[in-house]
């Protein structure tokens, strides 16, 4: 793919690459990959934390569980991958319910 080869390119020329990705289409091909040509830092977003909202969000129907089964195959994968970083969103419905729980 046009991703595998900018990404070899790069790294043989010695650039240290950072991934910015919502892991979706992640798959054991880039595993193998990123093992071979380690990532410095792999990073992504979670856009809900129920299969509900995330979908909300994407409008994707599917992709809450791409996300986690991409999720699982880096942790299970993951001792030449140096770091993975992930931000979390909270949608206003997911707020809500977690403060009626405090309160």
């Amino acid at each position: 793919s046009d991703f595998e080869e900018l990404y070899i390119h790069a790294k043989s020329k010695g650039v240290l690459l950072s991934l910015l990705t919502n892991t979706t289409l992640l798959n054991e091909r880039h595993i193998r990959l990123f093992k071979e040509y380690p990532v410095e830092v792999i990073s992504t977003t979670m856009y809900g934390y129920t299969e509900a909202a995330y979908e909300r969000v994407t409008g994707v129907k599917g992709s809450y569980k791409m996300f986690m089964d991409a999720l699982d195959l880096l942790r299970k994968n993951d001792s030449r991958i140096e770091k993975l970083r992930s931000q979390g969103l909270i949608t206003e419905e997911e707020y809500q319910q977690a403060v009626s729980k405090e309160l």
